[in-house]
């Protein structure tokens, strides 16, 4: 019973409480710390295609155009 009685001390309501808010406030900042992660690798992933697609495309354009001036070289 004195055990139990030990228990019931350690955990009492205000504590449970200061407890509980702890808990969530850890829960919050790590959420927010895996939305921030996140965030920057889906920023850097975009920046990376939005790179990629601009130097295809320049590369596209740059055969095109060298492809037409050979046609009206050859005329």
């Amino acid at each position: 019973m004195c055990g139990n009685l030990a228990i019931l001390k350690m955990y009492t309501f205000p504590d449970l409480q200061y407890f509980l808010q702890e808990l969530q406030f850890q829960r919050s900042c790590n959420y927010s710390c895996v939305f921030f992660v996140f965030f920057l690798s889906f920023f850097f992933f975009g920046i990376i295609l939005l790179n990629v697609s601009v130097e295809l495309e320049n590369q596209y354009f740059k055969k095109k155009h060298s492809n037409s001036l050979r046609g009206q070289a050859e005329k």
